[in-house]
């Protein structure tokens, strides 16, 4: 299995408990299939992978693409993650997605309405 495959699997495999039918999507970027993984479920996130053997993998532009990858009427977050030659993996996302998912975990938590 090539280290990109390695990276989409390893993604299904920290999902598989929100969604058990999560799968890598096969020919993505190819055609009218859009993000790395599919989701039977709305998990409320879009994923893409990107895998390079060098020590900075991340482009801006990716996060943007992602996000354009997303219906208009959909309401899902878009995640980028990247995986350098050390299989050092790292998830980008806007900073609001972020904060707004960190409140909404520490509410729950903590016992506080979401």
């Amino acid at each position: 299995m090539k280290k990109w495959e390695q990276l989409e699997q390893y993604i299904c495999e920290q999902l598989k408990e929100i969604d058990p039918t999560i799968r890598r999507t096969p020919g993505s970027g190819n055609g009218h299939k859009k993000g790395d993984v599919t989701c039977q479920t709305n998990v409320g996130i879009h994923v893409e992978a990107k895998q390079r053997n060098t020590r900075n993998v991340w482009k801006k532009e990716w996060l943007s693409k992602c996000a354009s990858e997303i219906p208009l009427h959909v309401e899902k977050i878009p995640i980028v993650v990247t995986q350098d030659g050390k299989e050092e993996r790292i998830v980008h996302l806007k900073a609001d997605d972020f904060f707004n998912l960190y409140k909404k975990l520490w509410r729950y938590e903590n016992g506080k309405s979401i």
